[in-house]
C-alpha cells in the first residue's frame, strides 16, 4: 500500500487537489492554523508537519498546535532539524515530556544510525525518512533498514518501491514554480517546459479520461490549469498503473 499525501499551502491548491478528487494531503501547521479544520472535511488523510524555521519556542508552539487538534490530522511529524540526528532527537524527547507520543520521528542522515539512537525511546510504529546528505546515500540507506511502516519525506521517487508505506511531495507545483511538470508518455514519465506545447497536447491526449482541460488554457498560463496538467497526466495514470489509484484519488 503506498498512500500519497500531496504537499499545498494555499487556498487554490486546496481547490484544485479536491476538485481533482485527490485523497491525501501534506500541510505545515503554519498555512493552517485557522482552516485545518475545515480541510479535515475535504481530505480523508492529512499529514501535518512543522515546516520551516526551527526553534524552541517553535517547537512548543508546534506542541501546543499538534495537541490541540488532534482529531483533525491522520499523523503529524515530529518537529525536527534536518541534518541533525542529535538535535532532532532532541525534539522527539520534548514532544514525549510535552506528552505527544503519537507523532512520527523523523530520521535524517544515516538512517539506520538514526533509529538507533531512537529506537530506546520510539513511542510509535511509523518513522518519516528525511534528508540524507544525497539522494543516492537516501537509496541506500533505505536498505539497511528492518522492515517496517515508512514515510518518505519529499521522496516522490519512492512510489514504486513497495518497502515504502506512504510518501508526500510537493512535484506536482512544480510547473507553477518552475515552468516545468512530468508528464506521462507511452515510454514513460519525461519532463516537459510549459512552452513545449506540442509535447503537452500529446500526454493530454495520451491522458485524455483524466483532463477537463485545453491546450489554450495552458498556453495562457491558467494556473489551475497547470496545477491540474501535473495531476492528470502525471499522477492519475501513474496511480492507474501501479494499481493504487483507489487508495489516492476519489
Amino acid at each position: 500500500m503506498t498512500l500519497f499525501y500531496f504537499t499545498a499551502d494555499n487556498s487554490i491548491q486546496f481547490e484544485t487537489l479536491q476538485f481533482c478528487g485527490i485523497k491525501n494531503i501534506s500541510v505545515s501547521y503554519k498555512f493552517v492554523k485557522k482552516n485545518l479544520k475545515q480541510l479535515s472535511n475535504k481530505f480523508d488523510s492529512i499529514i501535518l508537519n512543522p515546516g520551516s524555521g526551527k526553534r524552541k519556542f517553535e517547537a512548543q508552539e508546534y506542541h501546543d498546535f499538534v495537541k490541540s487538534n488532534k482529531e483533525n490530522y491522520s499523523l503529524a511529524m515530529q518537529y525536527d532539524q534536518p541534518g541533525e540526528i542529535r538535535r532532532t532527537m532532541s525534539y522527539y524527547h520534548m514532544a514525549l515530556e510535552d506528552n505527544i507520543d503519537w507523532v512520527v520521528p523523523i530520521l535524517h542522515e544515516d538512517y539506520f544510525v538514526a533509529l538507533n539512537y531512537i529506537r530506546p525511546i520510539l513511542r510509535t510504529n511509523v518513522l518519516a525518512l528525511g534528508q540524507g546528505s544525497s539522494k543516492l546515500e537516501e537509496d541506500e540507506n533505505l536498505q539497511k533498514l528492518p522492515a517496517g511502516i515508512y514515510h518518505g519525506l519529499a521522496k516522490a521517487r519512492w512510489l514504486e518501491n513497495r518497502d515504502i508505506s506512504s510518501i508526500d511531495s510537493s512535484t506536482w507545483l512544480s510547473g507553477v514554480r518552475n515552468g516545468k511538470v512530468q508528464l506521462m508518455f507511452q515510454d514513460g514519465v519525461h519532463e516537459v517546459f510549459l512552452n513545449e506545447l506540442n509535447e503537452i497536447q500529446r500526454s493530454m491526449e495520451l491522458n485524455k479520461e483524466f483532463v477537463d482541460f485545453g491546450i489554450n488554457d495552458i498556453q495562457s498560463k491558467d494556473h489551475r490549469s497547470i496545477l491540474k496538467l501535473s495531476l492528470s497526466c502525471h499522477y492519475k495514470p501513474l496511480f492507474k498503473r501501479l494499481q493504487i489509484y483507489e487508495k489516492n484519488i476519489g
